[in-house]
């Protein structure tokens, strides 16, 4: 088995020929523009919204779209995460590409680093200085005020959905080729996918389940929502992914 693989690595997990396809009994119940393979070598279990978090208690303007993070008001505000060394920096990295093309990305990047307090190697730095309050902004995920609601009892934290959506972290499930044990695989991934095991996530994994039958925790009020995806083919991001990087690297060393 595999578990957590997400959605762009699924063309290299096909070019290495690990995976069998598989396709669940309950997929029905699956939101359907999270199925980012149609052959169901992977299938989606969980997802998360990559999106800004901002301290309601320190920052004065919300932004509402990513246009709106370029402005002088945002100086030295938001923390993101390197895309060479970071899932949700890279993701980011990909929301821009979606947003503004392969035409545009790089001129946002270079406009918006001159708001960048820093850009950190992992989530977990980028994170710890927004929580400790060297800045009111940092890139995390649509579901971290859920954390803080359930374990901090505070609702100072809180998500952004800019630009009316967000890229979405898919992560699925598959069964290994020429596993020994194929019938209780297939039997894992329709547990991974029953109402039972997707009940657990929200508060849990801090994901959103995927089954679109089951209601949300009264938590995730407080976490980001939209039905608009930025999200790129799996293809694409493979074929460009290391260029991409490259060019992005090279124009914030300018």
């Amino acid at each position: 088995m595999v578990i957590g693989l997400d959605n762009n690595y699924l063309p290299k997990a096909l070019a290495l020929e690990v995976l069998q396809p598989y396709k669940p009994q309950e997929v029905e119940k699956l939101r359907k523009d999270l199925i980012f393979d149609p052959q169901f070598n992977l299938t989606p279990f969980d997802y998360g919204y990559i999106v800004f978090n901002y301290d309601s208690e320190r920052l004065q303007q919300v932004p509402t779209t990513h246009r709106d993070l370029l402005a002088p008001d945002y100086k030295g505000l938001i923390v993101v995460e390197n895309p060479l060394t970071s899932s949700p920096g890279q993701i980011f990295l990909l929301t821009t590409i979606s947003l503004f093309g392969e035409e545009g990305y790089l001129d946002y990047w270079r406009a918006l680093k001159e708001n960048l307090l820093t850009i950190t190697p992992s989530w977990d730095e980028a994170y710890g200085i927004f929580t400790s309050g060297e800045a009111p902004m940092v890139l995390s995920y649509g579901a971290s005020p859920v954390y803080h609601l359930v374990y901090d009892q505070t609702e100072r934290y809180k998500a952004l959905v800019l630009d009316e959506g967000a890229y979405a972290q898919i992560e699925g499930v598959g069964i290994i080729k020429n596993t020994d044990n194929l019938k209780n695989a297939r039997l894992l991934v329709d547990y991974v996918l029953s109402e039972a095991f997707q009940s657990l996530i929200p508060e849990t994994q801090f994901m959103y389940p995927v089954r679109t039958d089951l209601e949300l925790p009264e938590s995730f009020r407080v976490a980001a929502q939209t039905e608009k995806l930025f999200n790129l083919p799996p293809e694409k991001v493979e074929a460009n992914l290391d260029r991409w990087l490259a060019e992005w690297e090279q124009a914030l060393n300018e």
